[in-house]
């Protein structure tokens, strides 16, 4: 089940069924319209859906689990069960695609950036790839089990990581190094401000 608030209100604008288990939501913006969200919803099993907003009405099917929008343009990355790639409402970039070899269940990228980076699904790593090899870039190690937040910074310098080893990591994706880890308890998930500021 969907919900979409009016914050200010505190109210339920409109309820409706995605018939998939939910992985992830994201808003969207509209190529076509100016400013005008849309809504991505990735399904468990790669059954995701963008619905228009507020209508709730749904535009577009998509194999896809995961996503990660662009900053400040339309372009977004796709996680599915066939890798990585650059998507736009109504458009999919397969010329983009980056064959990973398993399904992305998270993915963060920088609008802009020449690399992705994604959680590894059968490890604790995090992988970068390369847009234009389509080839594996280097790693960020440390998490010592299955990461379960992933963002990068607006500029693709910084990243940070949550993971069900109960720590948050904040990384230097172009060293490959690890700048802080902050512990907590339990499986944990983390988000971050957009200036990279907030955590």
């Amino acid at each position: 089940e969907l919900k979409l608030w009016d914050l200010a209100k505190g109210e339920a604008l409109k309820t409706w069924l995605h018939e998939e288990p939910i992985s992830t939501v994201a808003f969207v913006l509209s190529p076509k319209k100016a400013g005008e969200p849309l809504l991505f919803v990735g399904g468990m099993a790669d059954k995701g859906a963008v619905y228009s907003i507020p209508e709730a009405k749904r535009i577009e099917d998509l194999g896809a689990r995961s996503v990660q929008p662009g900053a400040r343009t339309a372009d977004t990355v796709l996680g599915s069960t066939e890798g990585i790639e650059k998507w736009r409402p109504g458009t999919r970039d397969k010329a983009s695609l980056i064959r990973t070899g398993t399904h992305v269940p998270w993915v963060a990228w920088a609008s802009g950036s020449k690399e992705v980076l994604s959680r590894s699904p059968v490890e604790n790593d995090i992988i970068a790839w390369n847009w234009k090899s389509k080839k594996e870039a280097g790693r960020l190690v440390g998490h010592q089990k299955g990461v379960t937040s992933l963002a990068v910074s607006p500029d693709g310098v910084r990243a940070i990581s949550a993971s069900l080893d109960g720590t948050v990591r904040l990384w230097d994706v172009k060293g490959r190094k690890e700048l802080a880890v902050i512990r907590a308890q339990g499986a944990i998930f983390a988000a971050v401000s957009p200036d990279f500021s907030t955590l």
